[in-house]
């Protein structure tokens, strides 16, 4: 463990320095100063980087549809589904609204972000200060911003992101100063904002009550005065503050009459048997929590022999066991487990990291006096930034999935339907209400939703397809095969209305069913049919409703096919060979 003394660094006989633990409390020096602005430089021109050109994820896709919702004058839950709470899609709409319809949108919205990350950055710093020293805090703020895995998940547009700012804004009010009543009500209003943006806030209350609980004992056996009517105030001034955010926003959804829409997107519609891959491995995975707390006891009472005053040892008492707390509950039990739930974790292991990195900085400054001491923290900095590059590197699939977007949003209207699988239109309306992310599968899998696919295309005359993930939704691919009978490749996993018409080549005659109601025209590879359709003359767009229809055509050697009008208008050209026969579709997506 650390120890803290006063003197940065003491003589040896023959006159060099000898670093000693202290190290950690040497102020920074103006070379070192500049040194962490020209690296804090770098990693902001990696963050515009790696927003404009990092492959999108499908969960920024359903964010900013949700956020599309609320610049629209759409109610989350109610109109748009969202399994999240409202706080971070609200915010971000004036933002979005203001930056109106563009297939870069994602890029944009990823830029936004940048600041929210640094001002998760500048928490970090302070918290390393407050437990350290200034040189630790902002040496743990560079490593945390260049850590791959974080660094990786707060470029991407996701709810995360302002997540876990306020989260280290929690942990950073909560330490910046004496425990009084004013401090616990100003944490538990911090921390009230990140239930807002995600209900995983629950296990950061657990860690972080466990681990007040668990200083507070430390605090009470090394001596220090524990008043039971300070407690109680505070607790009670904490669950004030915790309260009001979220109470508006729940007296806001009561008001519009969606309070149970509201809960069961939030609570109802994330509770589900076997929800993801963490399920398995059961019986290891309750043992995280169970090997973790005697170890973190452990630790605290380390902590508080080798700190210099208690009310430091609180301090870093709270923001280690947190933490600690945080991760052994989630790895133990929460359901469903995804990267996006650790980027809390990484700030706050790292402060801890960070003084043994300056001490072992000091080491080889000692053994090797030309080495610089802020070289070896450098150093590390620049391996984690080869690590991303070798790792996270930018893909061409970015520029494809822009021009993908901008595809789609050409060949619809505002008002037209999309069925995709996570709102990768964005602007567009789905024709189900909910988006097929991982749960919606699950439930879909165990017969919890009913399957309304079908149904929904026809009755809201969705002329655009993806299919994507529909493979997924059900065990006898009955969607998948609908999609696939009555759209035409478009690009990617997207479909427009229309199909490949089986014409006998003798008579020149063919019966289809049409079972998406719109405007079609029929083609061949020369342009329009000539001919008669429903026994009328062909002339060119035509509605056609559900039901069978018949055409006669001039040209029965040729291949014919009958497509979405307004995408042909719009420059879409079908192809007029059949489609290869794909696999079965898979059953369950992880």
């Amino acid at each position: 463990m650390i120890t803290d003394t006063t003197a940065a660094e003491t003589t040896r006989e023959d006159g060099r320095p000898r670093v000693k633990k202290s190290e950690i409390s040497a102020p920074i020096i103006p070379g070192e100063g500049r040194l962490l602005g020209g690296l804090f430089f770098i990693l902001f021109g990696l963050r515009i980087l790696y927003a404009c050109f990092m492959t999108f994820n499908s969960d920024e896709a359903q964010h900013l549809h949700v956020v599309w919702g609320w610049a629209n004058g759409l109610l989350q839950y109610r109109d748009v589904f969202d399994n999240h709470t409202p706080l971070f899609h609200l915010l971000c709409a004036p933002i979005f609204r203001r930056l109106g319809e563009t297939p870069k949108i994602i890029i944009y919205m990823r830029l936004v972000m940048i600041p929210v990350s640094a001002l998760g950055l500048w928490f970090v710093a302070r918290i390393g200060e407050r437990l350290f020293s200034r040189r630790v805090g902002w040496w743990a703020a560079l490593l945390t911003g260049f850590a791959p895995f974080f660094f990786l998940k707060t470029v991407e547009f996701r709810t995360d992101d302002l997540w876990t700012t306020l989260w280290l804004a929690t942990v950073m009010v909560s330490v910046s100063g004496p425990f009084n009543v004013r401090r616990l009500f100003f944490t538990g209003l911090i921390l009230g904002a990140t239930f807002s943006v995600s209900m995983k806030s629950v296990l950061m209350l657990l860690g972080l009550l466990l681990a007040a609980a668990i200083a507070l004992w430390n605090w009470k056996r090394s001596g220090g005065p524990l008043q039971t009517r300070e407690i109680i105030l505070g607790l009670l001034a904490g669950l004030a503050g915790l309260l009001i955010i979220p109470a508006i926003l729940v007296g806001y959804f009561a008001s519009q009459g969606a309070l149970e829409q509201m809960k069961y997107c939030v609570i109802q519609h994330n509770v589900v048997p076997e929800p993801g891959h963490a399920w398995h491995f059961r019986a290891e995975k309750d043992l995280w929590f169970p090997f973790g707390l005697p170890l973190l006891i452990f630790a605290s009472r380390e902590i508080f022999k080798r700190s210099r005053d208690r009310e430091t040892a609180v301090c870093r008492v709270l923001v280690l066991l947190t933490g600690g707390f945080f991760a052994t509950i989630l790895a133990s039990y929460w359901p469903m487990i995804t990267g996006q739930d650790f980027p809390p974790v990484v700030p706050l292991a790292v402060i801890w990291l960070t003084p043994g990195v300056l001490i072992l900085a000091g080491m080889l400054s000692e053994r090797w006096p030309q080495i610089p001491r802020p070289a070896f923290p450098a150093f590390l900095a620049l391996v984690e930034i080869g690590v991303i590059f070798k790792v996270i590197h930018p893909h061409p699939r970015v520029a494809g999935y822009i021009e993908r977007l901008d595809r789609v949003l050409h060949c619809t209207d505002p008002k037209d339907y999309v069925m995709d699988a996570k709102s990768g239109a964005i602007y567009r309306r789905r024709p189900i209400y909910y988006a097929l992310e991982n749960v919606t599968l699950k439930r879909l899998r165990l017969k919890l939703i009913k399957d309304e696919i079908i149904p929904a295309l026809i009755n809201t005359r969705t002329c655009m397809v993806s299919d994507e993930r529909l493979s997924y939704s059900d065990f006898d691919g009955r969607d998948y095969a609908f999609v696939r009978k009555n759209y035409l490749p478009f690009c990617d996993s997207y479909r427009v209305a229309g199909q490949l018409l089986n014409v006998d080549p003798a008579s020149g005659k063919c019966a289809f069913e049409i079972s998406i109601p719109t405007e079609y025209v029929i083609l061949v590879p020369e342009g329009d049919m000539q001919g008669t359709l429903d026994g009328k003359p062909y002339s060119g767009k035509v509605l056609l409703d559900i039901g069978l229809h018949e055409l006669i055509t001039e040209h029965p050697q040729r291949p014919h096919v009958a497509c979405w009008a307004q995408a042909f208008e719009r420059g879409f050209i079908p192809n007029f060979t059949p489609e290869s026969e794909e696999k079965a579709p898979r059953k369950n997506k992880r």
